[in-house]
């Protein structure tokens, strides 16, 4: 996913209302504290989950159904862990 400039300052923006600072300001302490790389990966993982979100299926199951589902998962990966 690429994130843009753009988006990089709207959080430092967002980040400096919460925090009632000057964005320009919080800007240059984040530079200095080298954490504008933190933003960008995070809003590079926002994007990606919301790309996996937006092309997600959800099923409803009872949770009986779900139990023997889990249940059967543990069993087969139980058995694969037995055969290595």
């Amino acid at each position: 996913m690429k994130v843009t400039e753009a988006e990089i300052n709207g959080r430092i923006a967002q980040m400096a209302q919460e925090r009632n600072e000057r964005p320009e300001k919080l800007r240059q302490q984040l530079m200095q504290q080298n954490m504008i790389g933190g933003i960008f990966n995070q809003l590079r993982e926002h994007k990606t989950m919301d790309a996996i979100i937006a092309k997600a299926t959800v099923t409803e199951l009872p949770l009986d159904e779900y139990n023997k589902q889990v249940e059967a998962e543990n069993k087969a990966s139980a058995e694969k862990g037995k055969k290595k």
